[in-house]
């Protein structure tokens, strides 16, 4: 059984036709996911990001970052 939400159908309709961005731009996004995103994005560039010591008397107790965090 398929049950259509006419409202939000006619919502997302009327902004396509309007060419409303912010309106469309909410319907498909969501906050939540946005957030984790950004996260788990700045973990993997602080991880990636880092200058690796070859020999092991070379590295420093703090991580070395490629790039100067702004």
């Amino acid at each position: 059984m398929v049950v259509l939400d006419l409202s939000h159908d006619q919502i997302s309709f009327s902004a396509v036709i309007l060419q409303d961005k912010d309106r469309l731009m909410e319907l498909l996004t969501y906050p939540e996911v946005e957030e984790s995103i950004k996260r788990r994005v700045a973990m993997k560039a602080k991880t990636y990001g880092q200058e690796v010591a070859i020999n092991l008397k070379d590295q420093k107790t703090e991580p070395v970052y490629k790039i100067i965090k702004a």
